[in-house]
């Protein structure tokens, strides 16, 4: 039995019904023993049937339980009293009839019956076998159980209710303890609320539900919803609660209208699936409380969109929630004064100022530290604190950035120079709620970023630094790899993931046995610096020359705990060093021996000459011909292909063991060692010869070229190597003034013409200093007038010791020294004056020209023009006095600039004569793209006129080519009447030569013009 013990009055009526169920209990139970007698009985009684009917008759009728027999037909045979109270039949509408129900033998079975008045009733049914007038039959036994069935249902209903009440009851004491456990943790109002509507959303179904509580100053609603809700239904509970709020505490919402916020908050139970909520049918408000009683700070709500109304259980469930809010709140308003009052100590004594700002921008507060820098700044920017900030307005410390906060920089140059940091936040009680004052943090940052920028500046060298930088941890086994920089992993190959945590053996590969690794690992060992070359290995298998300086790093106990590493890429370097070792020695273009390498080798076959007298040995010196015209036409880089072609081509044509060097340019010089006689030098320069007879293929272009060779014999006693090679080269030079594409071997009379000609070259430059020049003039007649119609200057040396040096003597050399020029503009100018004087004494004559001869370096100057321009000026001559004379070769070393300079010496009206026609090459073709004005028929042309007739058609072509381009004919080296009528009738229009004059002095010269005699022009 089970016993509630409650105080209610609902509880008690259940107890009293309890009892009543009880007793009904006890009677079935009692009523079920009594009919488990009488089955056993009835079964004694059916074995003594057969004896005695009557009696069984008798037993059956008085007893309470129906009792039916049926036969094996299922007829029912007899039914006692009890079965006609039982089922509302009389026993004649039941005898003779069928049994209606199965009958299950020796079990029983509780079956559904209706009775003859429309009633149902449960019955209990059992069946056992017996006799009936001897025959099979079955006795069944009949008994209501309906009055025990709903006892028994109602029973359960009741222990139902009641387990669901301790269930609820449980459950509620649960939650108000966890909330309680959770609400004791809660350290601000935010979380409270949300604990406290997470909580009720369990302790009573609803739609929506919310809370409005009152923090310092500022009024906060929660709505927390449980499905989508209309705007309409939350601006309803929003009013509902602060209007029944505000009255509460006295107060209109007119009047509090900028005192409070709204929030929606988030909810676990937030059912997307629901229909939007879009009315509110059912609600229930719960004040909260100050323990004291005295203020209502808060309100709980509950809502449905469903009409219902919410239980006692429910509104109970709702004031304990809100009371155990209300101890809660009391605790936090303790705490957060207990906490107000710690931070204001902690704020005093910041080491960073802290200001805090009302919404008028005023200070409300701030610590010592604050007004120590704001006193600063205002000393060094004169500004008022109260508007100002440095030299800033306040107003930009507090404009709002993307996350609410903003960082300036106030600098105060001052001694020392100081950096401000000033942080400024807005202080609200809720973040959507408009910032109604300010926080701001104001530290000095002049050390952090002095150290920053030390930092910085230290990270970015290491970083930018060209050589690789490796830090180890010594502190640890294997000496692991803690940092790289990228320099390393640039010149390893390897990122810095597969370096960390690694020995730098790895990059030593399989050569581990260098000496210099036995020293590193030493200086490792004994935590001493050290310097070492390693050959490493890169990442992709290629080796590198490695300069490793490792130093120790101790910590301020002195223990040593790291090593760092600097590696230096040095292969480039080792290999300049191989390349200039080899370079000091082999020329860089053909990689043959040098001249310093050709010197010593050859200071060594003077010295073993001198041990053994049959220890001969040659020196070749060998210059290629014409090898200046292949750069200019082909190009420098074709003529570098034919110098490292020559080079093949020679030590081809050498003995294995001889010495072929380039000495530079296109000269070379061969050491031939160990030789019999000079007949196997010659053998040698005549392969040569044969050997450069084969043309070169070079890009493209079949070239040909020949070699001048001088060679040189040590038998002549050699001292020093730089006596044969001399000797060398002056016989080389011999065999290229005899024509080039020769050898010969050195005489002394050919060193005696060296050094004569060196003399030569000492005394021309001489000359010019001391003015040793002088000019002859040669006449130019006019074959139509008879008259001198211009002169020709041409210079004469007069040497102090050796008298007038003919010029084809002393031009050769100062056009190989570069003299010509200096000499050319000397020419030029005493020409130039010359005339100018000649002009101004015989003004009344037909006016006179003066020809001059420009060298081919001379033609090439690139100021020739502006030279020539202030020569006249500079005389007084008129351009187009001045003819200038220029040789075909020299406007055929490069045409078009050849071109345009002609062009230039045109505009200044200068007339332009062609020297030597038909001594050059190519010349016809490009002749009608040259301003020349003049043609002069060489003299060697003139002279053989009456010898044969082919030069007399040679000189034809010349004049009519000359005049069909619209140009005139000198003709040169005229010295026979002969030639003089052949020149006439071939209609040449000038001549010069000894038939007329041979070149004069100026004094001279002027008696031709004084004299303006006719020139006997007859045969």
């Amino acid at each position: 039995m089970i016993v509630l013990l409650e105080i209610n009055e609902a509880n008690q009526a259940s107890f009293l019904v309890k009892r009543q169920v009880d007793g009904k209990i006890m009677q079935c139970m009692n009523e079920d023993s009594e009919r488990q007698q009488l089955l056993k009985a009835l079964a004694r009684k059916t074995r003594e049937l057969k004896a005695s009917e009557a009696r069984f008759r008798t037993i059956v009728t008085s007893s309470t339980n129906g009792t039916v027999i049926v036969d094996q037909d299922g007829i029912v045979r007899f039914v006692n009293p009890a079965v006609t109270f039982i089922l509302g039949y009389p026993a004649e509408k039941l005898e003779g009839k069928l049994f209606d129900f199965p009958i299950e033998i020796n079990k029983t079975q509780e079956i559904e019956i209706v009775r003859h008045s429309g009633e149902t009733a449960v019955v209990e049914m059992s069946g056992v076998e017996t006799t009936w007038e001897g025959k099979k039959a079955c006795l069944v036994l009949l008994q209501d159980i309906t009055d025990r069935k709903q006892a028994e249902q109602a029973l359960a209903e009741l222990n139902a209710s009641l387990e669901e009440r301790v269930r609820l009851r449980t459950f509620e004491l649960e939650m108000l303890h966890e909330l309680s456990r959770q609400l004791s943790y809660t350290l601000n109002y935010d979380e409270l609320v949300r604990l406290m509507l997470a909580h009720l959303h369990r302790a009573v179904p609803h739609d929506v539900s919310a809370s409005i509580l009152m923090t310092g100053d500022l009024c906060q609603v929660f709505i927390h919803p449980n499905r989508a809700i209309a705007p309409a239904i939350e601006k309803e509970i929003e009013q509902r609660l602060l209007k029944t709020f505000f009255r509460m505490r006295g107060c209109k919402i007119r009047q509090q209208k900028d005192k409070y916020c709204t929030r929606t908050l988030e909810s676990e139970t937030f059912d997307a699936t629901q229909p939007l909520m879009e009315h509110l049918d059912s609600a229930f408000q719960v004040p909260i409380i100050t323990t004291n009683g005295n203020e209502v700070v808060g309100l709980l709500f509950v809502g449905a969109q469903k009409e219902e109304t919410f239980t006692e259980d429910q509104v109970r469930l709702l004031y304990t929630i809100a009371n155990q809010a209300s101890v809660s709140i009391e605790r936090l308003r303790t705490l957060i004064a207990a906490e107000q009052k710690h931070l204001e100590n902690l704020v005093e004594n910041l080491p960073e100022g802290v200001l805090l700002l009302d919404a008028n921008r005023r200070i409300a507060l701030a610590n010592p530290t604050a007004w120590q820098y704001l006193s600063l700044m205002m000393e060094r920017f004169a500004g008022n604190i109260l508007t100002h900030i440095g030299s800033q307005p306040i107003d930009v410390f507090l404009g709002l950035s993307g996350d609410g906060k903003l960082c300036h920089e106030v600098v105060v140059e001052s001694s020392p120079r100081q950096v401000f940091e000033v942080v400024a936040q807005p202080f609200v009680g809720e973040a959507n709620h408009q910032a109604n004052s300010w926080v701001l943090v104001i530290r000095d940052v002049t050390e952090r970023q002095r150290l920053e920028e030390i930092s910085r500046l230290r990270d970015r060298a290491i970083a930018a630094s060209s050589n690789g930088i490796v830090l180890v941890d010594a502190r640890l086994p294997d000496l692991p790899v803690i940092y790289v920089n990228p320099a390393f992993e640039q010149i390893t190959g390897y990122c810095a993931k597969e370096v960390i945590g690694r020995n730098c053996r790895f990059l030593q590969g399989e050569n581990r046995n260098q000496p210099a690794l036995e020293e590193l690992r030493l200086a490792l060992k004994l935590g001493k610096a050290s310097s070492v070359v390693l050959r490493n290995y890169r990442q992709d298998g290629t080796f590198f020359w490695n300069e490793l300086n490792v130093s120790p790093i101790y910590n301020n106990d002195g223990l040593l705990t790291h090593f760092v590493g600097i590696q230096t890429d040095i292969t480039e370097r080792k290999q300049a060093e191989e390349q200039l070792q080899h370079n000091a020695f082999y020329d860089v273009l053909t990689d043959l021996p040098n001249r310093a390498l050709f010197m010593d080798r050859l200071e060594h076959a003077i010295f073993r000459a001198k041990r053994c007298e049959d220890d001969l040995f040659a020196v070749l010196f060998l210059d290629l011909d014409r090898f200046k015209n292949v750069n200019d036409s082909l190009g420098h880089i074709v003529g570098d292909k034919m110098l490292i072609a020559i080079a093949k081509r020679l030590e081809a044509n050498v003995r294995t063991g001889d010495t072929v060097a380039r000495l530079g340019g296109d000269e070379f010089a061969i050491l031939l060692e160990d030789i019999k006689s000079v007949s196997e030098a010659i053998y040698i320069a005549e392969r040569i010869h044969k050997g450069l007879t084969l043309p070169l293929n070079l890009d493209g272009h079949e070239v040909f070229t020949t070699a001048s060779i001088g060679i040189a014999l040590s038998s002549a006693g050699y001292e020093q190597p730089v006596d044969i090679l001399r000797d060398a080269d002056i016989a080389m030079y011999r065999a290229k003034a005899l024509g080039k594409a020769r050898h010969e071997v050195f005489d002394k009379n050919m060193h005696d013409s060296a050094v004569a000609l060196l003399q030569l070259e000492t005394d021309l430059r001489r000359a010019i200093e001391r003015q040793e020049f002088i000019l002859h003039y040669q006449p130019v007649v006019s074959f139509k007038t008879n008259q001198i119609t211009s002169f020709e200057a041409l210079i004469r040396w007069q040497h102090p010791e050796r008298g007038l040096v003919s010029p084809l003597e002393f031009i050769p050399v100062a056009e190989e020294t570069g003299l010509i020029t200096l000499i050319g503009w000397w020419v030029l100018r005493e020409a130039c004056r010359q005339l100018r004087l000649w002009q101004i004494e015989f003004s009344t004559l037909a006016p006179l020209s003066i020809s001059v001869n420009l060298s081919g370096k001379q033609f090439s100057q690139p100021n020739l023009v502006e030279q020539i321009a202030e020569i006249l000026q500079e005389t007084n001559l008129d351009a187009s006095s001045l003819k200038l004379e220029i040789t075909e070769s020299a406007i055929m070393e490069n045409v078009e600039e050849a071109s345009a300079m002609l062009g230039q010496l045109r505009k200044l009206g200068i007339e332009l004569y062609m020297d030597d026609f038909g001594t050059g090459y190519s010349s016809l073709s490009y002749l009608r793209r040259f301003p020349i004005d003049t043609l002069k028929i060489d003299r060697s042309f003139v002279s053989q006129m009456t010898v044969d007739n082919e030069h007399i058609e040679i000189v034809r072509t010349i004049v009519m080519l000359a005049h069909n381009l619209s140009m005139n004919v000198i003709a040169e080296g005229v010295e026979t009447a002969e030639q003089l009528t052949q020149l006439k009738s071939l209609q040449c229009e000038y001549g010069q030569g000894y038939f007329f004059s041979k070149p004069v002095d100026a004094q001279q010269a002027r008696s031709l013009i004084a004299a303006r005699m006719p020139v006997n022009l007859t045969t």
